[in-house]
């Protein structure tokens, strides 16, 4: 025969027993959760400290940089560098890739080597890459990212 008051203390102290282990576990993944973003904080005020260049895995060259133009606007022309698998071919045309997600992170950019860049390096094309910063510049207008891409009228 069992003894119900043994039964109802092994129950009790079963349900603290997983108790204890629930709140440990949670304090466990809240430390966790917590180092991670603060790695993820550091890593955010770096990129910041470095101008908020664009997040591209290829190595590129800053052909236009908007803030350095008349009317300055956040836009950008990178051309995309070859590397070693990769030698373009100058009879191909010129792949033109706009980031879609303007600076906010890897897009179908260029962030990994089955990108679009990726596969327009692979066949051979010259690349070129439009990206814009993730804020405006102080006072930008639209129509100051629509001039950036124009070419300046001939001084001569």
């Amino acid at each position: 025969m069992t003894n119900p008051a043994a039964n109802l203390a092994h129950a009790y102290a079963n349900l603290v027993q997983q108790g204890i282990e629930y709140w440990t576990d949670a304090a466990q993944r809240t430390a966790l959760y917590l180092d991670t973003m603060r790695k993820r904080g550091n890593i955010y005020i770096e990129h910041a400290l470095q101008g908020k260049p664009a997040l591209l895995k290829f190595e590129h060259e800053v052909l236009i940089d908007g803030r350095q133009l008349e009317r300055p606007c956040n836009y950008s022309l990178l051309r995309i560098l070859p590397d070693a698998q990769s030698a373009p071919n100058l009879d191909q045309r010129p792949v033109v890739i706009v980031d879609p997600r303007a600076g906010h992170g890897p897009g179908i950019g260029g962030f990994k080597p089955d990108s679009q860049v990726g596969v327009a390096l692979r066949a051979g094309h010259p690349v070129y890459f439009v990206t814009f910063s993730p804020e405006p510049v102080e006072g930008q207008l639209l129509a100051d990212v629509g001039a950036a891409g124009c070419c300046p009228e001939d001084p001569t």
